[in-house]
């Protein structure tokens, strides 16, 4: 009888530490998907920012059959880290 009773304790102790380590792991997931969300919130932004920008730029041209190069400066900002 004790000998069931050790047993069966045991396997308590080792559902609990089951839970515990999913537990934990699930905390890991939340932090990690708050951060992609906050990465992907920034990426519209400058996507948004793009299209604002380019939105000031009117190209013409005569004939569509040949491909023109305009000059264009791109420069890049400094990122912002993501955390």
């Amino acid at each position: 009888m004790i000998r069931n009773t050790n047993e069966a304790a045991g396997g308590a102790d080792n559902i609990s530490a089951n839970i515990l380590g999913v537990a934990q792991a699930a905390d890991g997931t939340l932090s990690k998907a708050a951060r992609v969300t906050t990465a992907a919130q920034e990426l519209a932004s400058v996507a948004a920012e793009v299209n604002r920008l380019m939105r000031q730029f009117k190209i013409e041209r005569q004939d569509r059959r040949f491909d023109v190069s305009l000059p264009v400066t791109l420069w890049q900002s400094t990122p912002t880290a993501v955390r």
